[in-house]
């Protein structure tokens, strides 16, 4: 997998909309050197993965199922996911696929992914959720997770004003 590789996704949005294809490419490898993550890397891609269509195969050109789309962040434009497939063939066993719904989300992406608050390293703000920033935090490799408002406040970090 390389940035700008040309993929393919197939689903069937709302249940309705059967054979449905995206194409799209990797428009960045997400990397996350945390000990503590439990997924190294994310693929951020162009292919439309819509709310409720996820779970879908993202393919190579060769036909390859490369990964598995997982989500999209409504606050931004075009911002889709997949999970690469060796992340994602532990959740599938002999027979049915564990349903993503299923799964904690903390089993899938990085530490904040279900996190209370969520701080930015860079700029010393946290966010809570609901908060504007709060969703595109969650994908960032700056962002700490604290337990509490308080827990951000003592070591150092802001509320946002967002």
């Amino acid at each position: 997998m390389k940035v700008g590789q040309r993929i393919l996704t197939f689903w069937n949005p709302l249940g309705v909309f059967e054979y449905t294809v995206s194409d799209g490419i990797i428009s960045a490898i997400r990397l996350d050197d945390d000990l503590k993550a439990k997924m190294k890397k994310l693929l951020q891609i162009t292919a439309l993965v819509s709310q409720g269509n996820s779970g879908g195969p993202l393919l190579d050109m060769s036909g390859l199922v490369i990964g598995i789309t997982f989500a999209v962040i409504e606050i931004g434009q075009n911002l889709n996911f997949a999970i690469p497939i060796n992340v994602a063939k532990p959740f599938i066993k002999d027979g049915p696929v564990l349903a993503f719904s299923e799964v904690k989300p903390g089993a899938i992406l990085p530490g904040v992914s279900d996190c209370p608050v969520i701080g930015n390293m860079k700029s010393g703000i946290y966010h809570v959720p609901g908060g504007l920033y709060y969703t595109q935090l969650q994908f960032n490799l700056n962002a700490v997770c604290f337990k509490s408002e308080e827990d951000a406040i003592k070591r150092g970090f802001r509320r946002s004003m967002r």
